[in-house]
């Protein structure tokens, strides 16, 4: 089974970037190219790569209210992880996740 990642990363203005890649660490230097201050990797959460963009939209719903633009929230770190982990708690064993998601049959 090939795998992802979901990520969560932290810029020094304390704004969190969630999103996902098979190599976060290269994704963080990519990223760190672009940003003129540090990026910090702060967590990953392994994922089947069928279920990584589902995972990932979840997630960024979850938190649409803290949304700054694109990927990028305004919320603090600890509290994006702890919705990363109730999204992985909630749904990271659903099947056909991609499809009940699309067809709105998942609660929160």
């Amino acid at each position: 089974m090939k795998t992802s990642f979901i990520y969560l990363i932290e810029s020094d203005q304390g704004h969190v970037k969630i999103g996902y890649s098979q190599d976060p660490t290269a994704r963080l230097a990519q990223l760190q190219t672009a940003h003129g201050k540090p990026l910090v990797l702060k967590y990953t959460r392994e994922i089947s790569e069928a279920n990584t963009v589902t995972m990932e939209r979840i997630i960024h719903d979850q938190l649409k209210q803290y949304r700054l633009s694109g990927e990028w929230f305004d919320i603090a770190s600890d509290i994006a992880r702890s919705e990363i982990d109730f999204a992985f708690i909630t749904f990271g064993d659903i099947p056909n996740l991609k499809t009940r998601f699309q067809n709105k049959t998942l609660s929160y």
